[in-house]
């Protein structure tokens, strides 16, 4: 049988620290639209007060669902238990929920049949509640993110949908001393825009922010090559009219049949970005947020 991606997930963390002795929870880098589509329920959550399992290492919170944005049916099948179990552990990403600090929350959680349970972690994007996190959830009642979430390539939505343009390229480093500097040749554009039009012809992408590139400072990626042969990736890049450079400070993809079949299928492409405009988040810092630390 199948396990589910986070059990894995919780697997390898423990692994990790068994090796290294010390704290190894950590997190990739997801966006809104990541953890609203890897959820099985979404919630407004109140949260009351809870108990610890010493055998299984869980927290278990007594909690009152307020309004429920996403569900599943497993999750249908468990929500009158009134309770979500996290980690008590910090090896498998527990976090800690003050009900007196934040009674209310934004749950992005797991919903298990098996074990009958329902779960949320330090790394599934839960988030206090507040207005903004309100308004955000209320959009996506009105939007087709629920529709988009059944296909494949949701991953790729965000950072489709801000960069000006998506291209397959065979990437070198520069034969210069200025790191962060690489030349690409472009096998394939899957999105563009004027300016790549006129500055592709440069061969030149940077992935990195120096004084030549203001407000930039966070913008930075490393493309490791170990060798002369150029690496095959997918590029979601930015123009910059004024300096007249090509960058990217997103996270670029390894050129595989997967990320082929999502950019051929129509289903980036086929996208009217304005549809998710209030669920885009800019990660050009390549680093996550988080609203509790976790804990043993």
């Amino acid at each position: 049988m199948e396990i589910k991606k986070h059990k894995l997930f919780q697997i390898f963390c423990i692994l990790c620290c068994m090796l290294s002795f010390g704290y190894c929870c950590s997190c990739s880098y997801k966006t809104f639209i990541d953890h609203f589509c890897n959820a099985d329920f979404v919630a407004q959550t109140e949260f009351f007060d809870f108990t610890t399992n010493e055998t299984s290492y869980q927290n278990i919170h007594t909690v009152k669902f307020l309004k429920i944005y996403k569900a599943n049916k497993d999750f249908e099948s468990l929500k009158s238990k009134n309770l979500i179990t996290t980690s008590s552990s910090t090896s498998s990403c527990g976090v800690h929920i003050n009900s007196t600090v934040a009674k209310e929350l934004a749950i992005f959680g797991y919903a298990d049949t098996k074990n009958g349970e329902l779960s949320t972690g330090f790394c599934n994007g839960n988030k206090r509640w507040n207005n903004e996190m309100k308004n955000k959830l209320e959009k996506t009642e009105k939007s087709k993110l629920k529709q988009i979430c059944q296909q494949n390539g949701t991953e790729y939505i965000n950072d489709y949908c801000l960069a000006d343009f998506v291209a397959h390229v065979k990437v070198t480093p520069n034969d210069t001393s200025l790191i962060g500097e690489y030349t690409v040749d472009y096998v394939k554009i899957y999105k563009s825009n004027s300016e790549l039009d006129k500055l592709k012809h440069k061969n030149i992408i940077f992935t990195y922010a120096n004084k030549q590139n203001p407000g930039r400072e966070q913008c930075t990626i490393r493309i490791k090559i170990d060798s002369t042969t150029p690496l095959d990736v997918v590029l979601f890049g930015k123009t910059d009219p004024v300096l007249a450079t090509i960058y990217s400070c997103r996270p670029f993809v390894f050129w595989n049949d997967d990320i082929k079949k999502v950019l051929e299928n129509g289903v980036l492409s086929n996208l009217n970005c304005t549809d998710f405009a209030p669920f885009l988040e800019d990660r050009s810092a390549g680093s996550i947020s988080a609203e509790w630390s976790p804990h043993s």
